[in-house]
């Protein structure tokens, strides 16, 4: 019931689920991994702050789900990068943030700050923003 196009894309974030595809497609999961690719690159720009971004993703119910998006989007991106061994070290660690981050929402911890601390790390993990060709 869904574009081609468009199916075919969730099913890819989705990593080849189904059901999954098909929720983010219905209640606009795929609009906010969009979202969240565009956020990270304004970071990485400068256009936006880590503290700024973080109170933005921690200010509804999509907080998880927009981290879950940013570790995908940093795998998918640096898919090519994935041979020189300082880079992948960097993408391992932002990725154990990420997953340590989204933990820690279940706790009595301000998500935001979390968030914030996993945002200032992103420059660092050596991930290239959507245009770049790195």
């Amino acid at each position: 019931g869904h574009p081609e196009a468009a199916a075919s894309e969730a099913l890819d974030a989705a990593r080849g689920h189904p059901g999954l595809a098909d929720s983010w497609l219905r209640d606009d999961g795929m609009t906010l991994r969009s979202q969240v690719g565009t956020d990270l690159d304004q970071l990485l720009a400068a256009r936006i702050g880590a503290t700024e971004l973080a109170q933005r993703w921690s200010a509804d119910e999509h907080t998880a789900l927009r981290l879950r998006h940013a570790a995908d989007l940093a795998l998918a991106r640096a898919g090519s990068g994935l041979t020189d061994p300082d880079r992948l070290n960097k993408l391992a660690a932002w990725f154990d943030a990420a997953n340590r981050t989204r933990d820690l929402l279940r706790t009595t911890v301000r998500g935001d700050l979390a968030i914030v601390e996993l945002l200032l790390a992103w420059g660092k993990a050596g991930v290239p923003s959507k245009g770049s060709k790195t």
